[in-house]
Formats: structure tokens, sequence, C-alpha cells
């Protein structure tokens, strides 16, 4: 279904909000809650460099007990389509960019609506209609999921050398001021074979003990 396009997924969300939620207080990324091992330096601040490019208003933490990525949810996702009914979902559908269009009065592609929410400005003040229906396309061309690498600056990069067993996440957060709970709006884990592998060390420690 990719056919002609340079995407290796696709992951479409669709559902209605259930409160009026603020565009700036909506994230999505990536998040690891245990420890996960750095890359080079020389390749590290490169990767990081071109991705603040791509999304401007990117956080990234890294830390001794976790590492998280976050960005506004309408400056990431790839394609939106606002709608007042349902939309049936299906492995080959193509979601229609129209946000502009219902919103703003005005044709607006992807990349437009992505670089007009890379201005914090433009997220302040506008809410996630509740009695609307949103479906999202979170297409990629940077991380294969059947292999589990990530593919930027002409290399690539398995990601199971470097996230600790820990899966990668397709996921929505709500960072509202003054609310410490977490406020997740979906969470859905993406394994992968090479991260339930043990090393070989336990591998021979298995085998004696059999």
């Amino acid at each position: 279904c990719f056919k002609g396009k340079k995407r290796l997924s696709s992951m479409v969300i669709s559902g209605k909000f259930k409160k009026p939620l603020n565009f700036k207080d909506v994230q999505t990324g990536q998040e690891f809650p245990q420890p996960v091992k750095k890359p080079p330096s020389i390749v590290y601040k490169p990767a990081i460099a071109f991705f603040k490019m791509l999304a401007p208003l990117l956080r990234i933490f890294v830390g001794c007990e976790q590492f998280y990525s976050m960005s506004p949810l309408m400056q990431t996702v790839q394609s939106i389509c606002i709608s007042d009914e349902e939309m049936e979902l299906s492995p080959d559908m193509v979601v229609e960019e129209n946000y502009g269009e219902v919103v703003l009065g005005k044709r607006m592609t992807g990349v437009e609506r992505k670089k007009y929410f890379s201005d914090a400005e433009n997220l302040n003040g506008r809410m996630f209609d509740t009695e609307k229906w949103y479906t999202l396309d979170f297409y990629n061309d940077k991380v294969d999921v059947e292999k589990l690498c990530l593919k930027v600056l002409g290399s690539e990069f398995l990601l199971s050398n470097y996230v600790n067993h820990q899966p990668l996440r397709i996921l929505s957060r709500v960072f509202e001021p003054g609310d410490p709970r977490d406020l997740y709006l979906w969470n859905f884990e993406i394994w992968h074979e090479s991260l339930l592998k043990q090393t070989g060390k336990d591998e021979s420690e298995t085998e004696e003990g059999e």
C-alpha cells in the first residue's frame, strides 16, 4: 500500500476527545521508563539536530533513569482528517489532510500545518473539538519496525542495541498545568523479537540449569 511513497509504516488512530484539550498540552513521542544506552556523541548530536529541525518544539530528556522525547501532536502527526462521522479504517486507507479547510477556512497540506504549529503561539488557545472525529496518520520513513532499526543521516541503527529491551511506543500524553497524573490518550507498545532475546551469558546459564 506504500507503492510510490517513501514510507516504512503507517499507524492510524481514530476517535473523539472526551473533553476539550488545549493543543499545547497534547503531546506525542517516545518514552522509556528505564535507562537507555546513549549513542556516541558523533552520532547522537547530529541526529538530535536533525529531528529538531523537523520538529522545532521537540523536547528531549536523557537521564540516568529514563528517556523521553515529546512534541505537540499537531506539529507531529503527518496527516489529520476531521469529520462529523466515524471513518471506516482499513489497512490500505489514505488519511486525507483537511485541518486547514475545516478549522481555518483555507486549504493546507500536512507539511504546511506542521510548519504552522511549529510556532508555539499558534498552539495557544486552540482546543480539540469533542463533537468531531479525529483520524490521525503517523506514517514514517525513519523507523523500520520489521527490523527495529532507525534510518537517519544515511545510516541504519539497530534500536535493540540502545533501548534496553524496552518496546517502542505509539502514544499521546496530556500535560495539563497543575495535574500530576500521567494522562495518556493512547499508549501502544511495539515489540520485536530482538528485544526478547537473552544475552549469550544468560542463554548459557539457562542451558546448564536444564
